[in-house]
């Protein structure tokens, strides 16, 4: 059995990785997830040409589909799933609620990705934000999964509920980051960092010890100076924010409860106490 997956910009790369698996072993079973599935699963069954599919978070429904495929129930049994019934034809298994508790879940196995040597060959213009450090060590992270808000251009591949991590299972991971792999940047990749400003007042107290870099997307509505102030001391040093456009009857139009007033606000206090910046965009 092989699994693998990844965003709808990762299609060509999976599809390939299952094509060259394919033709070493023709009855392989493969099992594809992401969000490239969970956008549009019946089509990524047929495109993917895979056995299965998994919709939404997977961690779950990996491991339930790995025992029905191992004797102890049936594939068509497990949630959150995309397969083909008996003529051949995408049909979906009933919907997995979304995971409530993030701190039950394992950490990454770092060490099956070879990650030491994914560090080391790491330099400071592979990436956008891997300038603050000469001789980066980055990885990403999440502390949160999906967002509360409901821009209608967005798709959130891990659901619509917002949940955090409680900030005690994510200080362990860092922790193990550092220690084994001298981890020295930070890229907190969840869809929004925080809505909540005590969270993020803790967590700053919390990281500024480790001596860390770390960039967090952020929408512009909560951010005053104090809180940029306190980000950039605890090792912040670039903010995505999702701005998306400057036209207020665009902002309007997808919800964004965003105003251009806020977004030049945000920018040019970032800029002022001196965290870099990106930001995002739709055009068209």
């Amino acid at each position: 059995i092989l699994a693998t997956g990844g965003l709808s910009v990762h299609f060509d790369a999976v599809r390939r990785i299952f094509e060259a698996a394919r033709s070493l072993r023709p009855g392989l079973v493969t099992v594809a997830g992401g969000g490239l599935v969970s956008s549009e699963p019946e089509l990524m069954l047929g495109a993917l040409n895979c056995t299965y599919g998994v919709v939404g978070e997977g961690e779950d429904t990996i491991g339930d589909l790995a025992a029905a495929l191992s004797g102890d129930g049936r594939p068509e049994e497990v949630r959150g799933l995309v397969l083909r019934d008996g003529n051949g034809n995408p049909v979906r298994t009933p919907e997995r609620p979304p995971i409530e508790e993030l701190d039950r879940l394992a950490f990454p196995d770092y060490e099956g990705f070879d990650l030491p040597r994914y560090l080391d060959l790491q330099r400071t213009n592979d990436c956008y934000y891997l300038y603050p450090v000469d001789r980066p060590r980055a990885v990403p992270v999440i502390s949160s999964r999906s967002c509360p808000y409901h821009c209608d251009f967005c798709f959130h591949p891990l659901g619509r509920k917002y949940r955090s991590r409680s900030l005690d299972s994510f200080f362990e991971e860092i922790d193990i980051l550092g220690r084994r792999h001298q981890v020295n940047l930070l890229a907190i990749v969840d869809e929004l960092f925080s809505e909540d400003r005590d969270r993020m007042e803790e967590f700053c107290r919390r990281i500024r010890p480790l001596g860390l870099k770390w960039l967090v997307q952020l929408r512009v509505h909560p951010v005053d100076r104090e809180l940029l102030t306190l980000l950039r001391d605890s090792g912040c040093c670039y903010i995505s924010f999702g701005l998306e456009s400057m036209h207020p009857t665009v902002l309007a139009s997808m919800r964004k409860q965003a105003v251009p007033e806020q977004i030049e606000k945000a920018l040019a206090l970032a800029y002022e106490v001196g965290i870099g910046i990106q930001g995002n965009f739709i055009f068209g």
